[in-house]
């Protein structure tokens, strides 16, 4: 029979890809059309404003999420106080972003970004109003709705965006984009979150103490968490100019789409179930592997052929002008590829109450990230590429020792043998469609490639379709 505190999950997992599967599919149409409307200097243009404004949006989160989460049962004072910082905080990110859209334009030496910044400075006045809602659906594992409102946020977003490219309006198409996607998400999380938990606000100190607790190390964790992954873009658009940003922004976009597909699908639910085993260690432990073994199993071959195969996927994505992605869109899968495998400790810390531990590692992180950047930046997109690449590799190994063998007591054979067997599989399958020239050969030794992992591991993946008790992480 299967583990009680899994029984949400299975379902929980269907709604999240179907939700994750959307998103990514839409978002990718949204990159490959506007390739062809835009230029890379305006794609440059847009990634500047989309690294702020996801700083901003952290920063209003506040780190609500693990604590209305951890919190069973409705509880009004709790909600109430919730909803009032969340809307306090947005207001404020709104005025900061409005405040800074000079400096920015002037720091980047790019007047056009000034407007821009200003227009998505609204996404910040609307986020907060169905915020609070979207995390107490999580923990009530009611995905259904969850998905709705991301997929509607996205299917608007789109058309928005390739609207508003078309009519001219160059990178204020994918500020107008967002913008659209916020306050579709909104409208869906209050139309289902209010009958279903009702609207309340209000001011309780002990519970304003217990969010503050619980998102204080949040929020700096989730900073230090987003400079990691952004730095990149900050340093090339400050180094190399929106050129070679808006080229190294859309391999980015390219190379984080099965990250974005594959892993939200098991993290979203993973927190709240790890939650529920948190004190119960063998049962965490096996369900935290099963989560990495699984990410792993199917991630190495998404990434080794979009990765074998990405001097034809750019031109065919993005269009004429773009070639020179191909070789950073390479690097990039190896990077995202082993944050893929990473990923899953942030749910097992939060699920913990360890966002003090999360908080240290990623300001050790960032130095690491910072400086090999710093390297590569002279290097252009190619070097930021593989800098970012050699960075994620080198903290592989000090991720388990330092956050997952103190926090579920996976040994390193038991978490790494797994990765490094499906790595060195993807690898023989999938390196000869990188090493021929043309079109239809590679093609067909990626196809005969992938043929060749799924036989090799038939099992495995049989396994991730009828998932025994345990996988599904219960009690031996």
């Amino acid at each position: 029979m299967t583990d009680p505190a899994w029984r949400g999950a299975a379902q929980g997992i269907r709604w999240t890809a179907l939700a994750a599967a959307a998103a990514a599919v839409l978002q990718a149409l949204q990159v490959v059309v506007l390739a062809r409307l835009l230029s890379p200097a305006e794609f440059g243009l847009f990634a500047t404003v989309a690294v702020v404004t996801g700083l901003a949006t952290f920063i209003a989160e506040a780190g609500l999420g693990p604590a209305l989460v951890r919190r069973t049962g409705i509880h009004v004072e709790l909600q109430g106080t919730a909803h009032l910082i969340s809307l306090a905080l947005g207001l404020v990110c709104a005025a900061l972003l409005w405040t800074a859209s000079e400096p920015l334009a002037r720091f980047y030496d790019t007047p056009g970004l000034a407007p821009l910044v200003r227009a998505a400075a609204g996404i910040f006045l609307l986020q907060p109003l169905g915020l609070v809602y979207a995390h107490f659906l999580q923990r009530d594992m009611a995905f259904k709705a969850l998905a709705a409102s991301e997929t509607a946020a996205a299917l608007v977003g789109t058309t928005v965006a390739v609207a508003a490219a078309a009519a001219g309006l160059g990178a204020g198409s994918l500020v107008a984009a967002q913008l659209a996607g916020a306050a579709t998400r909104s409208a869906v999380l209050l139309a289902v979150g209010v009958p279903r938990y009702g609207l309340r606000l209000g001011w309780h100190p002990a519970e304003a103490r217990y969010l503050w607790r619980m998102g204080a190390f949040q929020i700096g964790d989730n900073l230090l968490n987003y400079f990691n992954s952004q730095l990149d873009l900050l340093l090339l658009g400050k180094l190399a100019g929106a050129e070679a940003l808006g080229v190294y922004y859309a391999a980015k976009q390219i190379a984080y789409k099965p990250l974005q597909l594959i892993n939200p699908v098991v993290t979203k639910v993973a927190l709240p179930v790890f939650a529920r085993v948190q004190d119960e260690p063998a049962r965490l432990r096996q369900g935290y592997l099963a989560v990495v073994a699984a990410l792993a199993l199917v991630q190495v071959p998404v990434y080794g052929t979009v990765a074998a195969l990405s001097a034809l996927a750019v031109p065919v994505l993005l269009g004429p002008g773009w070639e020179g992605g191909a070789p950073v869109l390479a690097l990039l899968c190896l990077a995202m590829l082993l944050r893929a495998t990473i990923n899953p400790v942030g749910s097992l810390l939060l699920a913990r109450g360890r966002a003090a531990h999360s908080l240290a590692w990623n300001a050790g992180v960032l130095v690491v990230m910072a400086s090999l950047l710093a390297v590569g930046a002279p290097w252009g997109a190619v070097g930021v590429a593989a800098a970012h690449a050699l960075a994620i590799a080198l903290l592989h190994g000090p991720a388990w020792l330092a956050l997952v063998r103190p926090n579920c007591g996976a040994t390193a054979r038991e978490y790494f043998s797994p990765q490094l067997r499906f790595a060195a599989t993807g690898l023989v399958c999938l390196a000869p469609a990188a090493l021929v020239p043309g079109t239809a050969a590679p093609l067909a030794l990626a196809g005969l490639g992938l043929l060749a992992y799924g036989a090799w591991h038939r099992k495995a993946l049989l396994g991730l379709l009828r998932p025994s008790r345990h996988v599904a992480g219960s009690a031996p």
